[in-house]
């Protein structure tokens, strides 16, 4: 059988605005339920130089 594989990727949305990264005042039940049922990534690699920004 295949795995069922759901990649989410967001521009602009800081990992501290998730519940399930601990923000406690925003709510995420759908996201933090994602996160828990599979894989949490706490690193980020971007491709783009300091040029960019």
């Amino acid at each position: 059988m295949r795995p069922n594989i759901l990649f989410i990727t967001c521009d602009q949305l800081r990992k501290d605005a998730l519940g399930c990264y601990g923000n406690r005042v925003i709510q995420t039940p759908n996201m933090d339920w994602i996160a828990s049922q599979g894989v949490q990534c706490d690193q980020m690699y971007v491709a783009a130089g300091e040029d960019a920004f």
